[in-house]
């Protein structure tokens, strides 16, 4: 049985009309390390034994052909439930995160 609970946490609302999508009352939907690498190396970075590979052996080829991390690799994790249809979102967090 699912906890209904579940529901209200991970829902996010979304207005057609503005094209805005947002979290449910009470709910704050933080992406961690939006820029750096190492957010989206592992699956589960926090994990004391990251078996799951997901982008670190793309980003250990490019640091090894000349790319830094931090300086001109950066990585953009997601939460799933802020869709790409939230552009301005996106757009604002590409210009603040370039400078």
């Amino acid at each position: 049985m699912v906890n209904i609970a579940y529901f209200y946490i991970y829902r996010m609302d979304y207005d057609p009309k503005t094209d805005q999508i947002t979290n449910s009352k009470g709910i704050k939907t933080i992406v961690p390390g939006f820029g750096d690498t190492p957010e989206i190396e592992h699956l589960d970075s926090s994990s004391w034994f990251p078996i799951v590979k997901y982008y670190k052996p793309m980003v250990d080829f490019l640091v090894k052909h000349g790319y830094e991390r931090g300086l001109n690799l950066r990585g953009a994790p997601y939460d799933f439930r802020v869709a790409p249809g939230n552009k301005e979102l996106t757009i604002i967090l590409l210009i603040r995160d370039s400078q």
